[in-house]
């Protein structure tokens, strides 16, 4: 009977949820698989099943449940908590962000999808600052305006004064580069031809040009704290403004990821111009 079914589902969640308290992953995932077969609309199932599959780092799995757990019940956060943390074990941190931020719509006071949120916020920083650190290096050769000068791209203006003087800055203070960089296109040139993009002066540039993706559209404002409040025009433009930026963080992320430097490069740097307005 369905009573029946319901308690055999019972015993076996309690079974899977004590395997699972006891790092037991693999037997907790046979239990709460016993338990989805007595009760299969059964949504905290499903969440159960996908933290465990993440903690045997079997992320696509998790994030199969996950959605699964979501579909079952859009209006429980956990479900989305669940999803965000199996897209981040993936490493697609666009995604892990989305997730958090649903569920965040449906309970912004939630610290299991803050947390979530802020550690995918971190982890994009730090590639930022990655790259930028891996960028620096290829200033630090002393060979670098020598290379400048010879490269088809940057001997134009290779030798002139104020160019070197920025040159010797960033071999100095590597982390001056973002902001250097973004004040100057002949260091962004720089960059590229020290990391050996594109291929000639003009060709490179408009293959470029047609690979380039379209600028990311702005995704809806996770929920703050308070209730929505009125907004100047001036705060609209600036809340839109850092929407912008933390999109092109996020895709330059995923270049930086997939080494498409070039790209990565030209997001973080629209990133900060929009940061700093």
């Amino acid at each position: 009977s369905m009573a029946d079914d319901k308690a055999k589902a019972l015993e076996a969640k309690n079974r899977g949820n004590a395997s699972f308290q006891a790092g037991k992953h693999e037997e907790a995932i046979a239990a709460f698989t016993e338990a989805i077969q007595f009760d299969p609309e059964n949504h905290i199932l499903f969440s159960n099943r996908s933290a465990a599959y993440a903690s045997l780092e079997q992320f696509s799995k998790a994030l199969e449940d996950a959605n699964h757990c979501v579909k079952l019940s859009p209006q429980w956060p956990k479900g989305y908590s669940r999803k965000g943390a199996a897209f981040f074990g993936l490493g697609q941190f666009e995604e892990a962000l989305e997730a958090y931020s649903e569920g965040l719509k449906i309970d912004p006071n939630n610290e299991q999808l803050k947390q979530g949120l802020q550690s995918v916020h971190m982890k994009l920083q730090a590639q930022q600052a990655a790259m930028f650190h891996e960028l620096g290096k290829a200033f630090s050769d002393p060979n670098t305006l020598t290379k400048l000068a010879l490269d088809p791209r940057t001997r134009d203006f290779a030798t002139q004064p104020d160019f070197i003087q920025k040159i010797q800055q960033i071999q100095q203070q590597p982390e001056m580069l973002g902001i250097i960089m973004q004040q100057d296109q002949r260091v962004m040139m720089a960059v590229l031809a020290l990391l050996g993009v594109g291929s000639g002066p003009m060709e490179g540039e408009t293959a470029s040009a047609e690979q380039r993706p379209a600028p990311p559209e702005v995704k809806e404002e996770t929920p703050k704290e308070e209730p929505i409040e009125e907004l100047t025009e001036e705060e609209k433009a600036d809340r839109q403004r850092k929407n912008e930026a933390k999109q092109f963080k996020e895709k330059g992320s995923e270049a930086y990821r997939t080494r498409h430097l070039e790209e990565a490069l030209e997001c973080f740097t629209k990133a900060m111009e929009l940061d700093d307005k």
